[in-house]
């Protein structure tokens, strides 16, 4: 191994500008200046598959890099974002087509026997940032295609979050930013990311009027543009950039305007925010596992019968019921004596935007849509029919839910994590006036055309009562069977 590695070199060796690299050539050098790193995470095990970084030359070229997570221990405590290397016996593979950070056609890949050595400043010239910045329409055209992850600068117009104090917290947060074209955007951090913009935004005070923010990905949702954070995003809060300095140029913006209006929920209530079923479906996606409660404005368009639509629960308890030869058992109750009671369990249909989904609707909110009870049914129908095993066929008062609008709120539980097919329980559903409706705000100027409300977020009590919280431990219990019986399936498959 090369005695001098690692160390400064005063003179700097011939090398390629990253223009001239040729795909599967070894022996190649490149001379770059190393300007972010971050780890790619399997969001299916949470395991770490490599080190990712982004390269710029002394011509202005950005190539993507990564080192697998086995060869590590041998560079991780040598890289350093910001400084120059010069890197040597390296891998050229063609860039990987989706989720793309630079526009070159080809990706560095470390290899046992790479060599990065640090050059000093003096010899070698490279910026020290570079942006992929891109107009409002270059984000539609890029909207929902995973080919680009996008960079962009902006004024900070508004915030949607909690515990904006707490950099601890990795609470979704969304934020209003006006372009240089005036239209405004939304970007949404999750994760750590979301940790990261609240360290930051606490230590830029009042001097936080212009981000940066890298890495983004730009989806449409019920019509509208959303920039969403990435493992790679990272956040700048800085006046002293560039682009930034530029940006405040273009816009007229001075260091003595006002700061950003705040949203922040009461404290004292529960947080629960607004979300589209887009939203929920790439959260349990995305890798995240932290159980939450959210808001979910949706359109009933069918009832499906696959699992019936009610249960034979505890009188008491309202778990639902096992049999044994002679009696009813209930597993939750110390009682001997065991009544069961027909409940409902409706699986709803439910679409909003283009994103469909199915919400579990228990007995309480059940009967409050129905004006009726499970019980009632049943005896109507034995009344009618002389039947009352049939739980497949669904009567004709439920099917009148179909068509309705309601704001569901529903639990993103453990198991939406590890099961296949997706079924939300619902904790209650809300009144319409119990939501925070959006406010008009003049000092915005346009999303997609229209005039932008200002970010709200839902401050709503959740008391589901003792009956309420039953039903959705029985429901979360049976689910995680579910997932159980489908994991063994799996491997019983595999072997």
């Amino acid at each position: 191994m090369d005695s001098n590695k690692g160390k400064e070199n005063p003179i700097l060796p011939a090398h390629a500008t990253l223009d001239k690299l040729v795909l599967e050539k070894k022996k190649q050098h490149v001379a770059v200046r190393l300007l972010r790193m971050w780890e790619a995470i399997n969001f299916n095990n949470r395991s770490l598959m490599s080190l990712d970084f982004l390269l710029l030359d002394n011509k202005d070229a950005l190539i993507q890099g990564s080192i697998h997570h086995r060869r590590l221990d041998g560079f991780k405590d040598r890289l350093k974002e910001g400084i120059i290397y010069l890197i040597s016996d390296f891998e050229v593979v063609p860039i990987y087509p989706n989720y793309k950070v630079a526009d070159h056609p080809f990706s560095i890949r470390f290899t046992d026997n790479t060599d990065i050595v640090e050059i000093d400043e003096k010899i070698c010239s490279i910026k020290h940032e570079k942006f992929r910045l891109y107009s409002y329409s270059e984000f539609e055209t890029l909207a929902g295609t995973n080919l680009h992850l996008i960079d962009v600068v902006g004024r900070l117009l508004k915030i949607q979050g909690s515990y904006l104090e707490d950099s601890t917290s990795t609470e979704k947060i969304v934020l209003l930013l006006l372009l240089d074209d005036n239209s405004t955007v939304r970007v949404t951090l999750w994760d750590n990311q979301a940790s990261d913009f609240r360290r930051q935004y606490q230590q830029a005070g009042n001097d936080c009027f212009v981000i940066v923010f890298t890495c983004l990905n730009p989806k449409m949702f019920a019509g509208s543009l959303h920039l969403n954070s990435s493992g790679s995003t990272k956040i700048f809060i800085d006046n002293n950039l560039e682009v930034v300095q530029a940006f405040m140029k273009r816009m007229g913006i001075e260091t003595t305007d006002g700061p950003s209006k705040i949203v922040e929920e009461d404290k004292n209530k529960l947080h629960v925010e607004m979300w589209t079923i887009e939203e929920i479906l790439q959260y349990v996606s995305s890798g995240a596992d932290q159980e939450k409660e959210v808001i979910c404005r949706a359109k009933v368009i069918d009832i499906s019968s696959r699992n019936g639509w009610k249960y034979l629960g505890c009188g008491s308890c309202s778990h639902k019921l096992g049999r044994s030869e002679t009696s009813l058992i209930c597993n939750n109750c110390p009682q001997k004596t065991i009544i069961g009671v027909a409940r409902f369990r409706i699986e709803l249909v439910v679409e909003s935007g283009d994103r469909t989904t199915t919400f579990v609707l228990f007995d309480r909110d059940a009967k409050k849509v129905t004006h009726t009870t499970a019980e009632e049914i049943t005896a109507l129908e034995e009344k009618e029919e002389g039947n009352t095993q049939d739980n497949q066929k669904v009567p004709k008062c439920l099917l009148d839910i179909i068509g309705k609008t309601m704001d569901f709120q529903v639990k993103i539980a453990k198991y939406n994590f590890e099961t296949s097919f997706q079924a939300f329980t619902v904790t209650r559903i809300t009144k319409e006036n119990s939501i925070v409706q959006p406010e008009m705000d003049g000092n915005i100027k346009k999303e997609d055309g229209k005039a932008c409300p200002t970010l709200q977020t839902s401050s709503l009590g959740c008391e589901t009562g003792v009956e309420g919280k039953n039903e959705t431990e029985n429901a979360e219990k049976e689910a995680m069977d579910e997932v159980t019986t489908e994991n063994e399936a799996k491997k019983r498959r595999i072997n």
